[in-house]
């Protein structure tokens, strides 16, 4: 597998990952898992992120995974094996915006 490319049928939530690994290098947070409990950031106004690095659920969000929020309002789940998007009315509340967000907030 080429490891600039996506794998197969993940290519949003592979970004996603990646954006989170260059914005907590950029911020001093990473590796996440040496702090407890949830890693939790704010990216702008409509986005915010939680983050479980450890190996056991956390506050019901599972292992490895990254809960992520649109106006306060749950809009996906992913972990290491892809993920979901909620629908949502909203046009600003997109995977392609998401990405957007992650990566200004990481440049």
């Amino acid at each position: 597998m080429d490891p600039e490319q996506p794998p197969e049928g993940h290519s949003n939530h592979w970004l996603v990952w990646e954006a989170i690994a260059k914005l907590t290098a950029k911020l001093g947070a990473a590796p996440l898992n040496q702090f407890p409990g949830i890693w939790k950031h704010r990216l702008d106004k409509n986005w915010s992120l939680e983050l479980n690095p450890h190996r056991e659920a956390i506050d019901s969000v599972p292992p490895f995974t990254i809960v992520v929020f649109f106006w306060r309002w749950p809009y996906g789940v992913i972990d290491g094996h892809g993920g979901e998007w909620m629908m949502s009315a909203n046009p600003e509340a997109t995977p392609e915006a998401l990405i957007a967000a992650l990566q200004k907030a990481a440049a």
